[in-house]
């Protein structure tokens, strides 16, 4: 059967690939190829997507947790007994079994045992938490830092510096190496790893403060929140910016710059992580922009939903009554805000770009143009 005899079709996402989504008008879900043929029916799951390698994760939101995953040939690439629940590169996945998470190859095969509270992949190894305390581990569970420490703050892996993390210890913040080394030796409530200036946040008696790698001060502000978590939302002190540092306080986001300087008032209920490109993404009363790293408004807050598309050098847009378009680089429009969905092709780019409006699913270029896919 192919995608275009559906007659309750309500969108197909852009090919990644060789395959797409599509969704009916139930919110079922099911997997294409490029001729629009079907793979999986939009019968039963709740949700679908292609994870790269041939291999398609589908949910149902029936109570189940995790996901089911298949391969092109509707072989299923997990055993029965085991709920997958992240997919990762390399072919490996994080695993939940009896409520706790191990790590699994495409091979069926078992690396890391499930016996850890939280388990996931970060800087090149997988951070874990297990009686109550976190460590690190590689891909073939080999222990890398000891199971200690009461927190693991941040990690980096710098060209010019040795991989470092912030951890805190017995109360005690500090920047360790790899092999539990303490490269700090001041006495912080909590601290950053140094970023690619050689400047890392820390807290010092309930101030927060930026020190060089020689750990001279640079600043302390009267800023004093590092963390909170609030109705499920995690909030923190980071780095947005060489030397740019989003601070929390009082409930609001701001920007200041290494020494102190506040560039942009706490006034944004969130900040997003940007090392690329210059643009931040910001939130104001519920709605969504950009602004670059001296707080000038690039797109403003008056969106439900953007997002800068590095890969296509545009932004993708959702209004306010859930309508979707596409901004060029300039925040100018490209394609007006008129459809109920769109999506961009990884391959083709703009040149083929799925879109849905008034009850039909089609394609069409950045000049607005039809095109013909299958």
């Amino acid at each position: 059967m192919n995608v275009k005899d559906i007659k309750n079709l309500k969108s197909i996402s852009a090919f990644a690939g060789n395959f797409a989504t599509f969704t009916t008008t139930e919110n079922k879900c099911g997997i294409i190829n490029r001729q629009g043929e079907i793979l999986f029916p939009a019968d039963k799951y709740d949700g679908a997507f292609h994870i790269g390698n041939g291999v398609f994760g589908l949910q149902m939101y029936d109570g189940t947790p995790g996901n089911t995953y298949f391969d092109a040939n509707k072989q299923e690439v997990v055993d029965s007994n085991v709920t997958w629940y992240l997919n990762i590169n390399g072919g490996v996945s994080v695993f939940v079994k009896d409520n706790k998470r191990g790590l699994y190859d495409r091979n069926k095969h078992v690396l890391i045992p499930a016996e850890y509270d939280l388990l996931f992949p970060w800087c090149d190894c997988f951070w874990a938490f297990k009686d109550g305390k976190w460590g690190t581990l590689d891909r073939n569970g080999k222990v890398l830092l000891p199971f200690e420490y009461d927190k693991i703050v941040s990690c980096a892996h710098h060209k010019h510096f040795d991989p470092q993390y912030g951890v805190i210890k017995n109360g005690k913040a500090s920047i360790i190496n790899p092999q539990g080394e303490a490269l700090t030796k001041g006495d912080y409530e909590y601290i950053e790893t140094f970023n690619d200036g050689g400047f890392s946040i820390m807290k010092q008696n309930g101030k927060i403060g930026v020190i060089d790698r020689l750990e001279n001060i640079i600043c302390m502000t009267e800023f004093t929140e590092v963390e909170k978590r609030d109705e499920g939302r995690y909030s923190r002190v980071f780095w947005c910016q060489t030397d740019r540092i989003a601070f929390y306080q009082d409930g609001l986001f701001g920007m200041m710059d290494v020494r102190g300087n506040v560039i942009v008032p706490a006034k944004y209920e969130e900040i997003g992580w940007n090392y690329q490109d210059g643009k931040i993404k910001v939130k104001e009363n519920g709605l969504a922009g950009y602004i670059d790293f001296n707080g000038t408004t690039l797109i403003p807050c008056q969106y439900k939903y953007v997002f800068w598309s590095r890969l296509f050098n545009v932004y993708k847009v959702r209004t306010t009554d859930n309508k979707r378009g596409i901004l060029n680089c300039r925040g100018e429009i490209l394609i007006p805000a008129v459809y109920a969905d769109i999506d961009i092709d990884n391959y083709y780019g703009l040149n083929e770009i799925a879109v849905s409006k008034d009850g039909r699913c089609y394609f069409i270029n950045d000049k607005q143009e039809e095109v013909k896919v299958f």
